[in-house]
């Protein structure tokens, strides 16, 4: 895979690959975009559908989207040789296949979107498995800017937890029924 953008201090092969990284690291890589990607997405077609919740929805798409960002800096980190993954945590498999559950998610909320209630449920196990990932335990090796980066994903990430559990608990006191 050729990156577009390399760091000035990186080592590189004549295709322009990075050198002494595996495939499967960077492949990964990838795999963490890809899936931040498909995050803001989702919640890009739950703030379309559920007029409700918008702004909520809009902000976390927003920071979805700030997410993918900070995975293509670390990918650079990687690239540069400053960044790598701990032993036994690369797999990109598991990583595949959450981005197959998240396009999945994805097509299901464009074609028939969830109810609000269905939608936090399902942004709850999503950002939970991405709390569980926990970015910084992933890597070793990392400069001052990988680990800024890596604490602000992992802190960004609890923070949506946070508001998402809050925004379920005021629509299951919205649903109850009120007493007589």
């Amino acid at each position: 895979m050729i990156l577009e953008k390399h760091p000035p201090d990186d080592r590189r092969d004549q295709k322009g690959l990075a050198m002494g990284m595996p495939a499967s690291h960077l492949a990964t890589m990838h795999l963490l975009k890809e899936n931040e990607a498909l995050i803001a997405d989702l919640y890009t077609a739950y703030a379309a559908h559920l007029s409700a919740h918008h702004d909520f929805w809009s902000q976390l798409a927003a920071e979805e989207q700030m997410h993918v960002k900070w995975v293509t800096a670390l990918t650079a980190e990687m690239a540069g040789g400053r960044l790598s993954f701990r032993d036994g945590m690369c797999k990109p498999e598991a990583f595949r296949t959450f981005r197959d559950y998240l396009q999945r998610l994805l097509a299901d909320a464009q074609a028939h979107p969830p109810d609000a209630w269905q939608a936090l449920n399902i942004c709850f196990d999503v950002e939970q498995t991405v709390v569980e990932q926990n970015f910084s335990k992933l890597f070793e090796g990392y400069t001052e800017q990988a680990k800024r980066i890596l604490d602000t994903l992992d802190a960004s990430t609890r923070r949506h937890l946070e508001s998402v559990k809050d925004t379920l608990q005021m629509e299951r006191l919205r649903r109850k029924p009120s007493p007589r």
